[in-house]
């Protein structure tokens, strides 16, 4: 809750990103090829991402989900990382995660799939994609010390802040073996997708729940006036 204002930046630019690669793609699909890296992009969509991309059995969940949970670590940490570039590549990171998913969502609605495609990327979605703009907002609350210090050292600031951020990031981490846990053994079920979507609502009305108020401590009533 203290870094926010950190959080809200990476969500805004995430989201920004996000629309314009929906608008670009599903007003002309050939764009993809110039936005999308080639290979998140389908070579020919004939059915659902769920029912293309998911067909993971029991036996392969444990290792789809290592996987995507490994995967899911160095994205994060890379976006974390770009504090190094003063925030160049923090800020470069989320903006190509939010192409993506909106140039990818494009290209499934375009094909008659688009309410298939969030529905399958909800049970998982709102923990990653939360865990990413944390990852983000860590990544530039680094940024933040090295480049307004305000009237502390350099080095002092780049160590509180530092501090404060390697909290956010252990926390991101915790995150998305979560979510890759979800994506490697719930997402893949053949489950209806209103059950999948409200499975993902679910997981981002906990999400409000404990940031909103995990570890708040309680007021004590004000003594009646005398």
């Amino acid at each position: 809750r203290r870094s926010f204002a950190f959080f809200a930046i990476v969500a805004a630019l995430t989201i920004v990103a996000a629309v314009v690669g929906w608008t670009v793609v599903r007003h002309n699909p050939a764009d993809a090829y110039a936005l999308l890296p080639a290979d998140v992009i389908p070579p020919e969509i004939k059915r659902s991402l769920h029912d293309s991309n998911f067909a993971v059995s029991a036996v392969d969940a444990p290792a789809m989900a290592a996987f995507i949970i490994t995967n899911n670590v160095k994205v994060a940490f890379l976006e974390f990382g770009g504090c190094v570039t003063l925030g160049l590549s923090t800020l470069y990171v989320t903006i190509f995660n939010g192409t993506m998913i909106g140039g990818v969502a494009a290209l499934f609605a375009n094909h008659g799939f688009g309410t298939d495609f969030w529905e399958t990327v909800a049970p998982h979605g709102f923990i990653e994609l939360t865990a990413f703009t944390i990852a983000g907002a860590a990544g530039l609350i680094v940024t933040a010390g090295i480049l307004y210090p305000g009237r502390m050292r350099r080095r002092d600031a780049i160590r509180i802040n530092a501090q404060r951020a390697g909290v956010l990031i252990t926390g991101v981490a915790s995150m998305l073996l979560v979510a890759g846990t979800i994506e490697g053994f719930i997402s893949p079920r053949r489950l209806p997708g209103d059950v999948r979507l409200t499975f993902g609502l679910i997981t981002a009305c906990l999400l409000v729940l404990y940031f909103g108020f995990a570890g708040r401590r309680e007021r004590s009533a004000a003594p009646p006036p005398s």
